[in-house]
């Protein structure tokens, strides 16, 4: 049987621009309509290739009491596709789809939490089934051909999450890695060892330990964002 997803809608008055610069790793300088305005870029990585000025985005305005900015850059137009840039919506997608038990992918559950902290450390997911299930997020959105890959920058956090998994299951307990495309324009998933060679190794190294490593591609068609299918992990 094939895993039936569920899509989720992305939150705020949606609206198209332009980029007219990414001033900080955080600020991006936008143009909506005949109007200039600043809006939060939620992404710790580089968007090399995809968030570059006078690329096509799409923004959420999100008037929030305590925001400086009331904008959020959502996605980036990259040839015939949007590409979502805020990695924040891919453990909001995950989410989602545990709550309708649309995963197979990840195995057999009965209850997850949220945030949840195992062994010292603090875990996007934790699933319940007799055994316990620790899932952690990664939101990719880099590609090399039709080859997503992760990170797109050295992300030590990464990195030390990783080894934290392939601890984490030779002390008995089960665990899952899943890459989240943001964009539907692949066919698979591998670390990116020219960008982290660390990253890499430390994946490669959690894989035969028996951490579970799994990928999926998605779509946005605003305000829609969902997931497309499971590729294939390349390690």
């Amino acid at each position: 049987m094939k895993d039936r997803f569920t899509p989720i809608v992305v939150a705020g008055k949606l609206e198209e621009g332009v980029l007219l610069r990414r001033e900080k790793k955080f600020l991006g300088m936008l143009m909506l309509g005949s109007r200039t305005a600043s809006a939060f870029v939620p992404h710790t990585g580089k968007l090399d290739g995809i968030l570059e000025p006078q690329s096509r985005v799409i923004v959420a305005e999100r008037n929030l009491t305590g925001r400086k900015l009331n904008y959020d850059v959502v996605a980036a137009r990259v040839g015939g596709n949007w590409v979502v840039v805020d990695s924040r919506l891919a453990n909001k997608l995950v989410e989602a789809n545990l709550e309708k038990k649309s995963f197979r992918i990840v195995g057999e559950f009965k209850t997850f939490e949220r945030e949840e902290t195992v062994g010292g450390s603090r875990f996007d997911f934790v699933l319940r089934n007799g055994k316990t299930n620790v899932l952690e997020v990664k939101s990719c959105t880099r590609v090399v051909g039709r080859t997503a890959t992760f990170p797109d920058t050295i992300s030590t956090r990464s990195t030390r999450q990783v080894n934290q998994l392939a601890d984490l299951k030779g002390s008995g307990y089960e665990c899952t890695l899943m890459f989240v495309a943001m964009r539907p324009d692949v066919d698979s998933f591998k670390a990116d060892r020219e960008r982290d060679p660390g990253f890499a190794d430390a994946l490669e190294n959690a894989a035969l330990e028996g951490v579970k490593v799994v990928a999926v591609s998605t779509f946005f068609d605003p305000p829609l964002l969902g997931i497309r299918r499971s590729i294939k992990v390349r390690l």
